[in-house]
């Protein structure tokens, strides 16, 4: 089995399938779907994301290589799975929030720099651009069928409360001597982080970049709004 390599063919092959999906997914649901269909599909999307998460455990129950050091929904990703699926059920404006720049935000990088040694036509490659292209699928879909968005109030909330997700998984690490979150050890691979200082320092450079990211994500919210505001006065000239 050959080991996987960064933006070699298989890699981009991947990236273009998920690609693919993405935009049959988002035309289909945000288009042509009927809001019964619409419903379905976000339920569908919800069930193929929990049972995908268990997947890899059965996988790795059966290989004999579960460890509870590193398989247990723990990172970001992990938690994006199961709060996508639910936001997707549910709709729930404040979690949506949350998936909204955990997801995207979260999800973007591993499906760019994976961290994985595997290369097709492994389960584990399928496993994992299925999960990581699931999670930002579960937010896109949101936002073309319904209404709900980031605020910018909500965007300090959610780096509060990775912060705060990274002290608790922080604790958990230094118990059972994993390393989620990547707080313990750099990811596997060529990433963001291989240009980074050593650890402890690059736990604060990611700080920062996430928080940067966060804004660049609330950015197109943050011009609409603009926009719209600046439109708002003419329209109201226009009626008098």
């Amino acid at each position: 089995m050959d080991t996987f390599e960064l933006f070699g063919t298989h890699h981009l092959r991947a990236l273009l399938v998920v690609a693919v999906v993405w935009t049959a997914v988002l035309v289909y649901g945000g288009r042509w779907a009927s809001a019964r269909q619409q419903e379905q599909l976000a339920r569908a999307l919800a069930i193929i994301l929990v049972v995908q998460e268990f997947a890899l455990h059965g996988y790795h129950l059966a290989a004999g290589t579960w460890d509870h050091r590193d398989i247990l929904p723990l990172h970001l990703c992990g938690f994006s799975v199961f709060l996508v699926a639910y936001t997707l059920v549910t709709r729930k404006p404040r979690l949506f929030e949350v998936v909204y720049f955990w997801g995207i935000g979260g999800a973007i990088n591993p499906l760019l720099t994976p961290d994985i040694t595997v290369t097709f036509p492994h389960f584990l490659f399928f496993q994992f651009f299925t999960s990581h292209g699931l999670i930002i699928l579960g937010v896109l879909y949101l936002i073309v069928t319904t209404e709900l968005r980031p605020s910018f109030k909500g965007l300090h909330w959610v780096f509060g409360l990775t912060a705060a997700a990274a002290l608790v998984v922080g604790g958990i690490n230094w118990l059972i001597g994993s390393n989620y979150m990547f707080l313990c050890e750099k990811p596997y691979g060529t990433n963001l982080t291989s240009f980074m200082a050593d650890w402890p320092w690059y736990i604060g450079q990611i700080g920062v970049i996430a928080l940067v990211l966060y804004y660049l994500l609330y950015l197109p919210y943050a011009l609409a709004d603009w926009r719209r505001a600046r439109q708002a006065p003419a329209a109201v000239s226009a009626g008098e």
